[in-house]
Order: structure tokens, then C-alpha cells, then sequence
């Protein structure tokens, strides 16, 4: 089986996409996981996407980051995209 690209969006730049990196050790999932952090409330990401499904989430991160390593992975193809949202 060929490996895919996941992306997770999460809120913060430590937590998060730790816990995810040992999940996926643990786990020895097949799918190449990509983590960004939002920084900043995701709830926000979340409306903006229940008022338009057809929104490009990489597309609108990509467009708010001036990293070029983030906009390169932004710019892969996903075969799934999850937003983590805490409480």
C-alpha cells in the first residue's frame, strides 16, 4: 500500500502536534502525516468552513503564511484534511 499525505490542522505549536507524532509512532500509520498549527483559535477556520465547503483550507493557509517550508508542504495534494479542535 502507497503512502498518502494527511494533513492535521491543530490550534497549538507544541501539545498537539506532539501528541500526533507520538500517536503516529505508536501506530506506524502508512499516511505521511503533516501537522500545522493554526496559532490561533481554530473555531474561527471551523465557521469560516461551515459557511463555504468548497473552501480551499490549504489554499487559505497557504495564502497566511510567509514560511516557505509551510506554504511547500501546504502545496502537496491531501488525501485528507482534519482539523483538531479542543474544548
Amino acid at each position: 500500500m502507497s503512502s498518502q499525505d494527511v494533513l492535521f490542522i491543530v490550534e497549538g505549536e507544541k501539545v498537539e502536534p506532539n501528541l500526533l507524532s507520538k500517536i503516529n509512532q505508536i501506530l506506524h500509520l502508512q499516511e505521511n502525516i503533516n501537522i500545522f498549527s493554526y496559532c490561533t483559535s481554530i473555531y474561527e477556520l471551523y465557521e469560516g468552513l461551515v459557511l463555504d465547503q468548497d473552501l480551499d483550507v490549504a489554499l487559505l493557509l497557504r495564502e497566511k503564511t510567509n514560511d516557505k517550508r509551510i506554504k511547500a508542504t501546504l502545496s502537496k495534494t491531501f488525501a485528507a484534511i482534519y482539523l483538531l479542535l479542543s474544548y
